[in-house]
C-alpha cells in the first residue's frame, strides 16, 4: 500500500527545494512599468532606473497599447538626460502586445549600477504603450 503522506512530504520538500534554487536567478533583474503617450513627432522619457544585471541586452514588453506595423514608433534605452546616450539604437515596436530584446549594439555599453531610461519617438501618428522593461 501506497503512503500518501509520505509521497506529500517529499513532493513538498521537492516543491520548496527548487523554489528555493531558483528564486535567486529571478531575483536579479527588476521589472520597471512605463506609460508612454505620444502626439506626432514628439518623444518621452521613462523615469531613471539603476541597472541591476550585466546582460548585454535590454528587454522591453508591450502589454497595451494602440501600435501597430504600420506607425513609425521606436523605443531605445538611453542614458540620464544629461547624457542622452542611446545605447540600443531605434527599436522599431510594431504590435501592442509583444516583447522585444534589443542588445546593447552601440560602442558605449550599460554598466551596473548606473542609471538609465526608456525612450519612446513616434514619426508618424499618435501612439500610447504601455508594459514592462529592463535595462
Amino acid at each position: 500500500m501506497v503512503n500518501k503522506k509520505k509521497i506529500f512530504k517529499t513532493l513538498g520538500l521537492a516543491m520548496a527545494a527548487t523554489v528555493l534554487m531558483v528564486t535567486p536567478a529571478v531575483a536579479q533583474i527588476t521589472s520597471y512599468h512605463f506609460e508612454l503617450d505620444m502626439e506626432y513627432g514628439n518623444e518621452e522619457h521613462t523615469g531613471l532606473v539603476t541597472k541591476d544585471n550585466n546582460n548585454s541586452y535590454a528587454y522591453i514588453t508591450v502589454d497595451d497599447g494602440n501600435v501597430i506595423s504600420t506607425d513609425e514608433f521606436f523605443m531605445s534605452v538611453n542614458g540620464p538626460y544629461f547624457y542622452n546616450y542611446n545605447y540600443t539604437g531605434k527599436v522599431r515596436i510594431s504590435n501592442s502586445q509583444a516583447e522585444y530584446t534589443p542588445p546593447y549594439n552601440q560602442p558605449e555599453k550599460p554598466q551596473m549600477g548606473n542609471n538609465y531610461r526608456l525612450r519612446g519617438v513616434t514619426e508618424k501618428l499618435n501612439v500610447w504603450a504601455e508594459g514592462e522593461w529592463e535595462s
